[in-house]
């Protein structure tokens, strides 16, 4: 609507806002399945079919994913941009491009990585490295198409939300480690030791992560609550 009633520099302004409020609930997530994706995999297909190691060993594929995340999510905010101006061309090139990028990365470290799981690992490294360049050119695209996507803003309130999740992963597999060492111990691949782990790391990424938007002045969490506690109380 906004498109076509001419006004590109709203549209900008609305595709950064959107950028920045999913970017700020996307980010957590992700670096908290980078930590839990192991455990959460064994939970939830560790204990049929498949051996609990086995579904170890996909959920550390799941946590490779989880890195590209954050732009395959930001990605598509930009697709809608594309298509508010009526533009379906750009992105499939710029989805192409992308394309050649991973099988270029892919195939060679593919060729490099020793069998079995950690081969599929690193196709999902390089597809997030690959998703990562895309938005990089999506961005740019579409910025010059609009005039402005309030770029600085955003790229500045993305890289807090990147440190903020950055300190929380590292504080997540620290209190992993200890609760493994001291509370689940060798019975860390059993039902009851999985669920200690993944619900104790889950709380401590989320807490810090909020610590460290507040220390660094990120509105756009607060802003991210402030719309989930209306959606609640409008139910």
């Amino acid at each position: 609507r906004v498109a076509h009633s001419g006004d590109m520099a709203r549209v900008g302004r609305e595709i950064g806002s959107t950028m920045r409020l999913i970017g700020a609930l996307i980010v957590p997530i992700s670096g908290i399945l980078i930590v839990i994706g192991s455990g959460l995999a064994v939970l939830l297909f560790g204990y049929g079919a498949a051996t609990p190691q086995q579904a170890s060993t996909m959920g550390v594929i799941v946590s490779f994913f989880m890195i590209g995340l954050p732009p395959f999510t930001l990605f598509y905010v930009l697709l809608r941009g594309f298509y508010a101006l009526e533009d379906t061309r750009t992105p499939f090139f710029i989805s192409l491009g992308f394309s050649i990028v991973w099988l270029l990365l892919a195939v060679p470290l593919f060729q490099l990585a020793a069998g079995g799981g950690q081969q599929v690992a690193t196709l999902a490294l390089t597809y997030s490295i690959s998703y990562w360049l895309g938005l990089g050119v999506a961005w740019w695209v579409l910025a010059r198409r609009l005039g402005s996507l309030d770029s600085r803003q955003t790229l500045w309130a993305l890289a807090r939300m990147l440190l903020a999740g950055g300190v929380s992963v590292g504080v997540m597999f620290i209190a992993y480690a200890l609760v493994v060492a001291h509370v689940t111990g060798t019975v860390a691949l059993s039902k009851p030791g999985v669920l200690v782990n993944v619900v104790v790391v889950s709380v401590v990424g989320i807490l810090v992560y909020v610590a460290c938007a507040w220390a660094l002045r990120i509105r756009e969490v607060s802003e991210v609550f402030a719309v989930m506690s209306r959606k609640v109380r409008s139910r």
